[in-house]
């Protein structure tokens, strides 16, 4: 009689993620599950978005679901009903419910808690709430979410203390897949002839949302004195987001139109790096900012304000200034940084995975941060 090879299921995460737009979330997560092995892990997302959008065919792809929920004010009823019949068909399937959005997080860990999910993580991705009309209601949906939840994982120390205080937090760093954005001449030069900006022009650059959080008013504001002092001053930002047609509209009363350059949202920003001099970066808050991974990793000289956190300063590419710098400072510390020059790709690319933020070492290593035991 032969007897039937006993398998044992891959074990599943649930990610839980607050739409799915290419923000820094979404793009640690992608990057991750690109590097990791469905055969010892499986994730699984919902995201609050019914928009079809190519990283779900990717997941598809491998094994992965994805639950498209919509979003939770736009139908109470419909939400809680969609929540319920996930976790009915797939509830105790999960090792763990990872949530990323922690202010959004309590209809989700409410539903789960009736199934056999043994680990309900809340995961602090930024140590601040600001800029937000609803930041006191988010800031005491995240109190009482906290205390239903199991785990608490954090991007940095700051961001741990902010959400949960003096509960025990596991620090997981932000992660890319480094070799990615090594700096590539080529490419550089080809997106300056794409965009019209001359090879031996001046090229201030940033990737980010347009949102309050990064800061882009100040951004326009350095540049604009920046320009004055040189004429060939270019500037390339890289997103969208729901102030981009502020920011458009103060770059033309500026009368920068010809020299600020919106590129919109894109999937590869590797290329946009190669083509910038200097990364600035006037985040409001940060929690753990990928970007500057991936600025430190093209070997970037980059320049932001001192809310950045200790973690994410694996190189000397990046200096910071305070709060109250004034503009004159930061048009200073850029022409410093474009004097100094590019670092080097390489050698940066090194430490970055000296301090374990590669996403490829960071996947690895994800079975035994989700305490799971070898299949």
């Amino acid at each position: 009689m032969n007897a039937k090879k006993h398998c044992k299921k891959v074990p599943r995460v649930l990610h839980v993620v607050p739409g799915f737009r290419s923000g820094g979330i979404e793009s640690l997560l992608m990057s991750l599950y690109s590097c990791l092995d469905k055969k010892k892990l499986q994730f699984d997302f919902m995201v609050d978005t019914y928009e079809e959008l190519p990283e779900f065919d990717e997941i598809r792809a491998s094994g992965g679901r994805v639950f498209q929920m919509g979003r939770y004010l736009d139908s109470l009823v419909g939400y809680h009903c969609n929540l319920n019949k996930v976790f009915k068909k797939y509830g105790n399937e999960y090792v763990a419910l990872h949530i990323h959005a922690i202010d959004r997080a309590f209809p989700v860990i409410w539903a789960a808690r009736k199934y056999n999910i043994s680990q309900k993580i809340l995961h602090a991705h930024t140590d601040s709430l600001q800029g937000d009309r609803f930041v006191l209601i988010k800031a005491f949906i995240a109190r009482v979410t906290v205390l239903l939840a199991t785990d608490y994982w954090a991007c940095s120390e700051a961001a741990g203390r902010f959400f949960f205080g003096r509960r025990a937090c596991k620090v997981s760093k932000n992660t890319i897949q480094t070799e990615r954005f090594a700096f590539n001449p080529n490419d550089g030069a080809s997106v300056r002839e794409l965009l019209g900006i001359k090879q031996n022009a001046l090229v201030i650059g940033h990737t980010g949302r347009f949102t309050y959080q990064k800061n882009h008013a100040w951004i326009i504001k350095v540049f604009s004195e920046l320009h004055r002092f040189r004429s060939d001053a270019r500037l390339l930002l890289v997103g969208d987001g729901p102030l981009q047609p502020e920011i458009q509209d103060l770059v033309v009363e500026l009368g920068l139109k010809k020299v600020v350059f919106f590129v919109g949202l894109k999937k590869d920003v590797a290329p946009y790096l190669s083509a910038m001099d200097v990364f600035l970066l006037p985040s409001h808050n940060e929690g753990f900012c990928i970007s500057l991974l991936e600025a430190q990793a093209n070997g970037l000289r980059s320049l932001a304000y001192d809310v950045i956190p200790d973690e994410v300063q694996v190189t000397s590419s990046i200096i910071t200034c305070a709060a109250d710098a004034s503009v004159s400072e930061f048009v200073k510390s850029l022409l410093h940084l474009h004097q100094l020059g590019r670092a080097d790709s390489a050698s940066n690319i090194a430490l970055i995975r000296e301090a374990g933020c590669d996403s490829k070492l960071q996947a690895d290593s994800l079975p035994a941060l989700y305490n799971i035991k070898q299949l």
